[in-house]
């Protein structure tokens, strides 16, 4: 692991940089929410991988709908997923329609 202190768009830049070199050999990524995700998932969408590659899990998505601000699912529905469009990645959300 490595400690990296920078400014913002540096920041985005080395994991954009860091995501592409990982990608390479086609992996499944559990994804964070909250205040990490608003700096990690514009860096994802930034990067230029094959999404096809790629599986999206969540890492500590709550038991709220899509539509709910605090869904982490959603927030990456509405900052990675749809701008991406048809090339975003195969996304596994946790289903929160069934009761707890």
């Amino acid at each position: 692991m490595q400690l990296v202190h920078a400014p913002v768009p540096d920041l985005k830049a080395l994991i954009t940089q860091s995501f592409e070199d990982w990608v390479q050999q086609g992996s499944s990524c559990a994804l964070s929410g909250g205040n990490t995700a608003l700096l990690f998932l514009p860096a994802l969408r930034a990067a230029n991988v094959d999404w096809s590659k790629i599986s999206f899990f969540w890492a500590d998505e709550r038991a709220v709908d899509v539509d709910d601000p605090e869904s982490n699912y959603g927030l990456a529905e509405r900052m990675l997923l749809a701008p991406l469009g048809a090339r975003a990645p195969r996304a596994l959300r946790m289903p929160t329609d069934l009761p707890l």
